[in-house]
């Protein structure tokens, strides 16, 4: 058997040409797609990454904030605690007050009652005295 040198090099030709061609119109464009997603999935990945650090900066922020109006509301607690203290006090010292003037008034009004009926307690017996001194003299006389 002999070689045909020509039809061996008009299908290494035709080889070299399919390669070429495959290489221009099928393996060159499905690297490129595959680059151009690779680079996508790697910018998505970077935005993702982005996103993550800008969420824990607002996380630790919202912490910050929450820490702070935890203070706050302590402090205002605290603050009405005090007031609401001083006002307890302040209202007791009004009803102590209060109490010892209506006891004052108490007294004082005890008093003049009390002198009130002795004084009349007085009229009465220097009337009785007089009603018996008058009937005295009316049978002695």
């Amino acid at each position: 058997m002999q070689i045909d040198w020509i039809t061996v090099s008009a299908q290494i030709v035709n080889f070299l040409i399919l390669v070429w061609l495959l290489k221009h119109f099928l393996y060159q464009p499905v690297i490129e797609m595959m680059q151009r997603r690779e680079q996508r999935i790697s910018d998505r990945l970077n935005e993702a990454g982005q996103r993550e650090a800008q969420a824990d900066q607002k996380a630790q922020h919202y912490e910050q904030k929450a820490e702070e109006l935890e203070e706050r509301r302590e402090e205002l607690l605290k603050k009405a605690k005090e007031e609401a203290g001083k006002e307890k006090e302040r209202m007791l010292e009004l009803a102590r007050a209060e109490v010892n003037e209506l006891r004052e008034n108490w007294k004082q009004q005890a008093r003049e009652e009390k002198e009130e009926f002795l004084k009349g307690l007085r009229q009465r017996a220097v009337d009785a005295i007089e009603a018996i001194a008058g009937q005295a003299l009316n049978d002695l006389a």
